[in-house]
Order: structure tokens, then sequence, then C-alpha cells
């Protein structure tokens, strides 16, 4: 849905204003359709100042904002109030807001939808539902905006088992609020454990992963991967991201930081 939305707005030349940094797909689907990328820098912890984009976007005019929320890979998140002031400060634009994250944070703009007519919201099943394998999202505006997206629509988009199974998953939606419930808990005593280590520089995260700011991300993820424990590193940036698991898995993460911790003291 994303790469239908960027592909419907976006034709070549023009705009799509995102967050820097952000999901990189958005880069690739923007390329895709030759259009220009306009990133708006972020803080360290993800926050940012949402005048100044908005006089930012209102000056460079793009034919499309979209960034997530939470923030990816940072975990910050704006309100859906904040939301509201960014559609209707730009009427004309399109507004998407990737809620791909958004059941770790529960604060969704979904009631928005059918009060401002330029907002559409993105989510997925890959996250807290864990049906990434079949590639199930969807996307929520109203009727007018999903029929000029379904124009732009591939024909074979979604497969016969994948929309089964995520139907099916839908509608147990109340019983992976428990699921969600424990990782959000595991996610808030990380952020406790992490913050007490020297050398670690890390910010509240409203999803289901914690960004980390070490002395090295390389050696972080270089040792961590040797204790068969893969994190998300970025080539040339001084963080990393690390998705909350079991109580299991993050103890194991936490005793590789801790150990790597003792051994450059």
């Amino acid at each position: 849905m994303l790469q239908v939305a960027i592909q419907t707005f976006i034709q070549p030349g023009d705009i799509l204003m995102t967050l820097d940094p952000d999901f990189g797909m958005y880069d690739f689907y923007c390329s895709q359709a030759k259009g220009i990328m306009e990133k708006f820098a972020v803080c360290k912890d993800g926050s940012f100042d949402l005048d100044a984009f908005i006089e930012r976007a209102k000056k460079v005019q793009p034919s499309l904002v979209l960034f997530s929320n939470p923030n990816n890979p940072s975990g910050n998140l704006i309100t859906k109030e904040q939301v509201r002031k960014l559609a209707q400060a730009l009427p004309n634009t399109p507004v998407i807001m990737d809620e791909a994250y958004m059941e770790f944070a529960q604060d969704s703009a979904l009631e928005l939808i059918g009060q401002l007519d330029n907002l559409y919201l993105t989510r997925t099943l890959s996250k807290m539902f864990g049906l990434a394998a079949m590639r199930v999202g969807f996307l929520i505006s109203t009727p007018e905006n999903i029929a000029v997206l379904d124009g732009h629509r591939p024909v074979y988009n979604l497969s016969t088992p994948a929309q089964v199974i995520g139907t099916i998953l839908l509608g147990h939606a109340k019983e992976y609020e428990a699921k969600r419930d424990a990782i959000v808990a595991e996610r808030l005593r990380m952020e406790k454990e992490l913050a007490a280590l020297e050398g670690i520089t890390l910010h509240p995260s409203a999803a289901n992963f914690i960004c980390l700011y070490p002395q090295d991300p390389a050696d972080l993820a270089g040792a961590l991967k040797e204790e068969g424990i893969q994190i998300r590193s970025y080539p040339n940036k001084d963080y990393v991201r690390i998705t909350v698991g079991s109580r299991e898995q993050n103890d194991q993460v936490l005793d590789v930081i801790r150990r790597m911790q003792k051994e450059s003291l």
C-alpha cells in the first residue's frame, strides 16, 4: 500500500516529504517513481518541531507527506492531535501516517479519518500479529480517496491465502492484546536496565523496539551476532535498533551488553 500510494501521488520531479531518519522503503518507492525526497531532520530522540515541519512543507510544496508514527527507528510518537494539526495545515497535500507500530502506542489517528479529507493511515499485520512473511497490510482513508488509489493497485496485490489468514487474525485481535502488553512491559524493563549502563544513550520508545546509541554500534551488533542475536544496525549511523522479545531473549541481550561494558573498563 505504501508503494501504491507513492506511485499514485508522486510523478517524476514531485517531492515526497518525510523525516530523517525514517523507513528506508519510502526512498526506494519514491526513486522508482522518479520523485525527490525532502527529509526533515529530527532530534536523537526522534522528536521534531511540528511547526517548523509545516513551515518547511509550505515552502517546498510536497506532493505527499509520509512518515512512520511511531517513528522507525527512534520509536518517537506524535499524538493524533498533532496529526490533525499537520493535516489541517496542508489541506491540499495527501498526508499519510504509517502506523505500522501503532498497536504498541495506542494513539492512532483512526478517528480523524472522515474529518480530514487528506489523511491516510497505513497498517500492517507484520508487527503485533507476527505475519511478516505473508506481507499483509492495508490502508484506511475516505471512500473517495480509496477509489483513487484503487485505480493504481496491482490486480494481484494480495494472495487469497494471505487475505484469509489476515482476516482470521483480525477476528482474534483481542487475543493479541495480552501479547502486546507483555512486549510493552518488557520494553519498559529493558529501557530501565539499559539506561543504568554507562556508555549507552537511549530514549523512550512507543514501539516494540528500542533505539540505542552505544559507544560503538558495530561492536555491539557484532557481539550480539556472535551469540546468535540479530539486531538492526545501520551503515555509518551511530545507533542500533533492538526489537523487544521474550523476557528470556531480552535477558540474553542485556547479558551480552553488560559483559561488553565490563570488558571495556
